[in-house]
């Protein structure tokens, strides 16, 4: 077999074009890897405070059962309690999370009325909120 004179060093370069193209493929795909991190770590948080919103749903549904509803003064009380389970604090993921309500007791009784839940971080920003209706029983 004859062997042209210009192909020595041939494979060595068409090496370095394929490393070269290859690397340009992955800096390319920087920006989607960083995109889809910052979106995983929006995503958690908005999970968790989701989370903590449907504990606290879980409890006002504790206080107004069908078969006999909460008073005004015991909605007002779950409105005003503070505890560690309205808190979500977890250091390594830079994530605090705080439940903030809002309930308003209606002047003529039996009647219902709106009961608000959110969930807010460290800056005050509301990340999940939900409004309810409730029926307040004369107490």
């Amino acid at each position: 077999m004859h062997r042209l004179q210009d192909d020595d060093g041939l494979g060595l370069v068409e090496v370095v074009i394929a490393m070269f193209v290859m690397a340009l493929v992955a800096i390319a795909f920087l920006p989607f890897l960083a995109t889809s991190y910052t979106a995983v770590r929006q995503n958690s948080v908005i999970a968790s405070a989701t989370q903590l919103l449907s504990k606290q749903f879980d409890e006002l549904r504790t206080l107004s059962g069908l078969d006999s509803p909460a008073s005004c003064e015991a909605y007002t009380a779950f409105e005003q309690r503070a505890s560690a389970a309205d808190v979500v604090d977890v250091p390594s993921r830079n994530l605090h999370l705080s439940v903030d309500r809002d309930f308003e007791c209606p002047t003529a009784l039996p009647r219902t009325a709106d009961f608000t839940i959110a969930v807010k971080d460290a800056s005050g920003a509301t990340i999940a909120s939900a409004t309810t209706i409730v029926y307040v029983r004369p107490a």
